[in-house]
Parts: C-alpha cells; sequence; structure tokens
C-alpha cells in the first residue's frame, strides 16, 4: 500500500490518476479541502504531529510526500504559516515514519526568502 500525502497537488494527483499496478494508492489531503472529488480521501494538517499517528499504526509500504505550499505570493506574505507547513509539516512526519516504509518526498522548484535575481540552482545557498 501506497499513501500519497498532498494528493490534491499537481504531482500528487497526477500519481494518482496513472497509477501502479497492484499498489494500492490512498490519496491524502488537507483538512481543509472540501472539493468534492476529495469527499472520501482521507485527511490532515501535515504540521500536526498528532496527525500523523495513523503512519505508524498503519505502516505503508511506501509514503510519497507531495505536501507543501507553493503559493509564492502568499508564502512570502506569511513566512511563519509557509514554515509551519512546508518545514513543520515534513518534521512531523519524519517523527512518525516507521523504518519499514519507503519515503519518496517530492518538492516543486519554488525557493523563498531569496535575496538574487533569476532562477535557483541546486548549489544557491
Amino acid at each position: 500500500m501506497a499513501w500519497v500525502i498532498g494528493a490534491t497537488s499537481v504531482l500528487g494527483y497526477s500519481i494518482l490518476r496513472v497509477g501502479e499496478p497492484g499498489l494500492a494508492m490512498v490519496p491524502w489531503c488537507s483538512r481543509h479541502q472540501r472539493s468534492s472529488p476529495t469527499a472520501d480521501w482521507r485527511r490532515l494538517d501535515v504540521e500536526q504531529p498528532g496527525d500523523w499517528a495513523p503512519l505508524h499504526e498503519e505502516q505503508p509500504d511506501l509514503l510519497l510526500y507531495c505536501g507543501g505550499v507553493c503559493d509564492v505570493a502568499r508564502c512570502e506574505a506569511h513566512p511563519r504559516f509557509a514554515w509551519a507547513i512546508n518545514v513543520g509539516g515534513v518534521a512531523a512526519m519524519l517523527e512518525s515514519l516507521p523504518a519499514s516504509t519507503r519515503l519518496l518526498y517530492c518538492s516543486s522548484d519554488h525557493v523563498f526568502g531569496g535575496n538574487g535575481p533569476g532562477p535557483c540552482t541546486e548549489s544557491t545557498a
């Protein structure tokens, strides 16, 4: 079984649509997501450590982490919010990640708080 955290993201949703033969995919989205296609999906707030309890209890084979906030304007206007989700969420997940669960962490190309113009590279501080 694979959990897809951030299943409403572009990447997470695409992974769900394509799937993997023989691998059950369990979509997870934010408690705040209320669209009808997600009505029966599991929900969590990634930055809340207690919301990760099912991870330790159920121990999926694979966790595809596609969660986070990539709304650049919102993140730059509210850096504490961005930090809570994008850093705190990963930290909370890692605290509950069973040793038997493989983790695939996916990230966007969005970088916040940079001072220089132009795109960032792997070596950008």
